[in-house]
């Protein structure tokens, strides 16, 4: 059996960088709700509307979570970790050039792209670390970054954007992204497998909203990753 075909063999080490990837995730998820106040104060047109960004955020995960899928299905969970990142970069980035609700739209979409992969790659990373009681208490202890990056984003955001501009606040969650993507880089397995779960080819069906669930619950080594 070739190199290719093996599971790949996570440290401690990727299991950092998993924490690091969530909490910048839910931190980058939070910066609209948190800087609001600073937002409207500019974008007048945006006030009422941005209540309806963590929504769509959502929503947005869920109508992806079959092409992230199907994306996994080709990549390792860090290397899928690392794409998530750029992609959230990529959407906080739209959102500081923005001057209205189109602009949020579309960075808001890619926040929910980035989102809906999270679960999964995270999923994939823990259970491959040891036998089911370790890794329930890694993924108890992986779900700790959700608290760290939303208190975080919550506690620093708001001073920033005072003292300088909400601009400014959305960068340095964008400097914050590229420093884990720099350790992920470090952190990635040397073996990466061609296909996790099934090895039939693209489907439209696998792009569908909740395919990806569907995908894993269908198949044995999925289940577990799925529940």
């Amino acid at each position: 059996m070739s190199s290719t075909h093996q599971e790949p063999k996570y440290k401690l080490g990727a299991f950092g960088f998993l924490i690091l990837y969530q909490a910048v995730l839910i931190g980058s998820i939070q910066t609209v709700p948190i800087l609001t106040p600073w937002i409207s104060e500019e974008l007048p047109a945006l006030e009422g509307l941005i209540g309806l960004f963590v929504s769509w955020v959502v929503l947005s995960a869920l109508l992806c979570s079959g092409l992230i899928i199907v994306m996994l299905r080709r990549v390792e969970a860090v290397r899928g970790a690392l794409i998530s990142l750029m992609t959230v970069i990529l959407g906080l980035a739209v959102l500081i050039i923005s001057e209205g609700i189109f602009g949020f739209l579309i960075a808001g979409f890619l926040l929910g792209l980035s989102y809906s992969a999270l679960n999964p790659i995270g999923s994939q990373i823990v259970s491959s670390m040891g036998e089911p009681r370790r890794s329930n208490f890694l993924f108890s202890i992986k779900q700790s970054s959700v608290s760290i990056g939303a208190g975080t984003a919550g506690l620093l955001l708001p001073p920033l954007a005072a003292l300088t501009s909400w601009h400014i606040s959305l960068g340095s969650i964008i400097v914050l992204a590229l420093l884990v993507i720099a350790f992920g880089i470090l952190m990635r397995p040397s073996v990466t497998p061609v296909s996790r779960v099934t090895n039939y080819p693209l489907r439209l069906a696998d792009l569908l909203p909740l395919s990806g669930f569907l995908l894993f619950v269908r198949n044995p080594e999925g289940k577990r990753l799925a529940f």
